[in-house]
C-alpha cells in the first residue's frame, strides 16, 4: 500500500471511531477523511487533464498532422485513461471516453479521423460489456448451486440480457437510432467485475485497433496485384503514403506507367514523382489543367484520401474531384485506397461541409503586389523635379489616389480551399485493409464498426 492509501485508510478509522464517540466530532472526522481521499485522487485527475490539454494544443498548432499518425495519438490517449481509472459503471466509462472525444474533435474538426477513432473505442467498449453481460448471464443460468454463485448474484437476469442482441442488421441498426434505450438496457455491471475483466478485455480489442492502423497500408498494398495490370497507365494525384506503397507492391511484379498531377498550389505531385521514380517506375508530371486532355489514355486512376464519408463520398485534397470528374467523362474507372480508421460516419453534402482554408500566400503572395505598386508609383528624377514644382491643391490629390490604389491590395479575397468532396458516383471502388468495397456497402462497414448512438459525439 502506498503513502497517500494508508494515509486515507487511517482518515476512515479516525473517522469511524469518532463518529462512535460522538456525532458531531464524527461526521467533522468524516468530512475530513473525504478531503483527504480527494487530494489524493486529484493528481492523477490532474495528469490526464494535462495529457489531454497537451494533445490538444499540438492539434490546433497544427504540430500533429497525418490521418495514421493522429489516429495512433488519439488511441494511445484513450487507452491511458481507461486503463489509469477505475470505473463504477459501464456508462461512466462511456460518458468520459465521450467528453475526450469531443474536446479533441472541437480542437481539429477537420481531421476527422480523431472522431473515428473515438467511435471505434466506444463501439469496442459497448461490444464487450455487452458480450460479457450475456457470458456471465448464461452462467449463471447454468449454475444449480446458488451458494456458489458469487458476484453473479448482482448480475442482470436472463431476462434483461436477452434484450442485448449482438447481431447486426439495417432493421435493427434503424431501431436503435429510433429507440436508443433499448441498446443501453443489460450493460449495467458490478465495479469489480468492470475492473476485473471488462478493462483487460477493452484493453485488449484496442491493442487489435492499434495493429489494425498501424499494418492498414501493408495490408492495401497486397492486394494491388489484383487491380494492376502490365503496360497500364495509372494516374495519381498529389502525395500519398498509401498510393505509394500500393504502386511500389504492384511494380514489384507488372511493369507499368504513372502520370502525376502535381497538384497546386502545393505541388506535392513533383515530390511523389520523384519517389516513384526512385523505385524505377516510368513517371509523368503533369500540371492540374492538362487533366481532362490526358485521360483518355489513362487506364485507372489511383487516389488517396483524407476521409471517406456516410454516403460513400470523399473528402479529398483540392483537385480530386477535378480527377474524378474527368474520369467520369472518360469512363476511366477510380479506385480509392484507405484503411478503415477514415470510414466516417458523418455525411459531406457539399464540399463547405468539411472544409478549411489554407494559406492564401499559397496563391498570392502580397508582397510582391505591393512591390509591384511600389514601382507603379515610384518616381523618376525627372517626375521628382516637376513634382517638387506642382502646387499643395496638387499633393493632396495625389496623396489621396496613391492611397486609394494602395488600399486595393486589402480588396482582393483569395480562395484556397484544402479539401474538395467527391461524389460517391464518381468512386468506382475502395480498397481498404480487409478488401475491395462498393461505395454502396458503406453502410454495412459503418454497422459493423461504429454503434449509431456515437454518430454525434
Amino acid at each position: 500500500m502506498s503513502a497517500a492509501s494508508a494515509k486515507v485508510a487511517t482518515g476512515g478509522k479516525v473517522a469511524a471511531a469518532a463518529a462512535a464517540a460522538s456525532p458531531s466530532i464524527g461526521a467533522a472526522a468524516a468530512t475530513a477523511a473525504s478531503a483527504s481521499s480527494a487530494s489524493a485522487s486529484t493528481p492523477h485527475s490532474q495528469y490526464m487533464d494535462e495529457l489531454v490539454e497537451s494533445f490538444v494544443l499540438r492539434l490546433k498548432r497544427r504540430e500533429l498532422v497525418g490521418s495514421n499518425a493522429t489516429a495512433l495519438h488519439t488511441v494511445d490517449l484513450l487507452r491511458m485513461m481507461i486503463s489509469k481509472k477505475k470505473y463504477n459503471t459501464v456508462q461512466e466509462m462511456i460518458d468520459l471516453i465521450r467528453s475526450v472525444g469531443r474536446t479533441l474533435t472541437n480542437a481539429h474538426p477537420i481531421e476527422l479521423c480523431i472522431g473515428n477513432v473515438v467511435r471505434r473505442v466506444l463501439f469496442i467498449i459497448r461490444h464487450e460489456a455487452a458480450a460479457l453481460v450475456k457470458e456471465l448471464s448464461l452462467a449463471q443460468s447454468d449454475s444449480t448451486d446458488s451458494s456458489h454463485a458469487g458476484p453473479l448474484d448482482s448480475q442482470p437476469s436472463a431476462a434483461s440480457v436477452q434484450q442485448v442482441d449482438l447481431s447486426l442488421s439495417l432493421h435493427k441498426i434503424l431501431d436503435i437510432g429510433t429507440h436508443p434505450e433499448a441498446a443501453q438496457s443489460g450493460l449495467d455491471l458490478p465495479s469489480a467485475i468492470i475492473q476485473s475483466q471488462l478493462k483487460p478485455q477493452v484493453l485488449e480489442e484496442i491493442g487489435i485497433l492499434v495493429d489494425e492502423i498501424k499494418a492498414a497500408e501493408s495490408h492495401i498494398a497486397e492486394q494491388a496485384i489484383e487491380h494492376l495490370y502490365a503496360k497500364e497507365v495509372i494516374m495519381t494525384f498529389g502525395v500519398s503514403h498509401t498510393v505509394t506503397s500500393f504502386l511500389k507492391e504492384a511494380a514489384k511484379f507488372r511493369r507499368f506507367e504513372v502520370i502525376v498531377v502535381e497538384s497546386a498550389p502545393s505541388m506535392s505531385g513533383h515530390r511523389m514523382a520523384a519517389t516513384l521514380a526512385q523505385l524505377g517506375m516510368d513517371t509523368t508530371v503533369i500540371a492540374d489543367a492538362a487533366v481532362f486532355a490526358l485521360m483518355p489514355s489513362v487506364n485507372k486512376v489511383i487516389l488517396g484520401t483524407h476521409a471517406v464519408m456516410a454516403n460513400g463520398g470523399l473528402v479529398a485534397f483540392t483537385g480530386a474531384s477535378n480527377i474524378a470528374l474527368a474520369a467520369a467523362h472518360h469512363s476511366v474507372p477510380v479506385m480509392v485506397v484507405t484503411g478503415l480508421h477514415k470510414l466516417c460516419p458523418l455525411y459531406a453534402m457539399d464540399g463547405d461541409t468539411f472544409n478549411e482554408q489554407s494559406a492564401p500566400s499559397q496563391l498570392l503572395k502580397f508582397d510582391e503586389i505591393n512591390f509591384g505598386q511600389t514601382r507603379k508609383h515610384q518616381p523618376s528624377e525627372s517626375k521628382q523635379n516637376d513634382a517638387d514644382c506642382a502646387s499643395d491643391d496638387d499633393d493632396e490629390d495625389d496623396e489621396d489616389d496613391d492611397d486609394e490604389e494602395q488600399d486595393a491590395a486589402t480588396l482582393i479575397d483569395v480562395q484556397n480551399p484544402a479539401y474538395d468532396y467527391v461524389e460517391p458516383k464518381l468512386v468506382s471502388l475502395f480498397i481498404t485493409n480487409i478488401g475491395g468495397h462498393n461505395p454502396s456497402y458503406i453502410y454495412r462497414l459503418l454497422a459493423e464498426y461504429y454503434n449509431p448512438q456515437d454518430y454525434t459525439l
